[in-house]
């Protein structure tokens, strides 16, 4: 299935989006904050802690940065949500020596407390990621049930906004929550990578270049049907991590994911390994 009708469509948007953020790098410069689009995220809830999952060379880029802020309103609407690096903890799984192949998967601890914390929980809403595991320990959902839909906020059309409402400079991001067929399952080195593909120029809406994606989730909708014969949304599960999209040949493009073994098992053990005071 790779088409949803109207309403069902802006449903799981809604959903999807709750749980998803853009990620800023911001640089202090003669006293000025100079912000740069790093990546995407899904804000998740493990065991009480709160995190944003996200690709490796995401967090790689924003560590080298004074502060991360975060785009949360899918809507337009202009939030102010910015953390000291110093204040955010990482957990990293290693990168793989190709960047096409990963591994390139990790995770930003969030603090517990704080005004920027407190905006977050005020608007945004956690995956909760410890009862997902629980729930698939013996085994995931079919590929092919339901819908796949990758989200991130995008590069491509981002522009400058004029200065509002106490903010001096305002850039409107796009975000994506796109539809695809179910994806292609690939397992190397005790990860799991999902594949889906497009064909940039053809597919009806799909962005030229998916930059800025990276990090964000790979979601599965659940589809049911009711007696009607309409067709009602059961859940979104997160399902993977976006985090290199290839180059077009033979027309088709493919967007690269990590899937649900690499973030239900290898991720949530790193997280939980950091959070009972391991090395991050």
């Amino acid at each position: 299935m790779t088409q949803l009708p109207g309403a069902l469509h802006d449903e799981a948007i809604g959903r999807i989006a709750g749980f998803s953020v853009g990620i800023t790098g911001i640089d202090i410069r003669d006293n000025k904050e100079v912000a740069y689009q790093s990546g995407s995220g899904t804000l998740v809830n493990l065991d009480g802690a709160l995190c944003i999952v996200t690709a490796d060379h995401v967090i790689e880029d924003i560590m080298r940065r004074d502060r991360i802020g975060l785009l949360t309103d899918w809507h337009g609407g202009l939030r102010r949500c910015v953390f000291d690096r110093n204040h955010l903890r990482f957990v990293r799984l290693g990168r793989g020596d190709v960047v096409a192949d990963g591994p390139d998967l990790g995770a930003i601890l969030l603090p517990d407390s704080g005004e920027a914390i407190a905006s977050l929980k005020s608007h945004k809403v956690f995956y909760d990621l410890g009862q997902r595991v629980a729930r698939f320990s013996t085994g995931y959902l079919p590929l092919e049930e339901g819908v796949w839909m990758p989200c991130g906020v995008l590069g491509e059309g981002s522009h400058a906004l004029p200065s509002t409402g106490g903010f001096d400079t305002v850039t409107g991001h796009w975000g994506m929550v796109g539809i695809a067929p179910a994806p292609d399952e690939t397992l190397r080195d005790g990860f799991d990578y999902l594949e889906l593909r497009g064909r940039p120029g053809v597919d009806p809406d799909m962005p030229g270049t998916f930059g800025g994606a990276s990090g964000g989730g790979l979601w599965q909708a659940r589809i049911a049907r009711r007696a009607d014969g309409s067709l009602a949304l059961q859940e979104v599960i997160l399902s993977g991590v976006i985090f290199y999209e290839t180059a077009v040949k033979d027309g088709v493009r493919g967007l690269r994911c990590h899937g649900r073994a690499s973030v239900h098992e290898r991720l949530v053990s790193a997280i939980r390994h950091c959070l009972s005071g391991g090395p991050d």
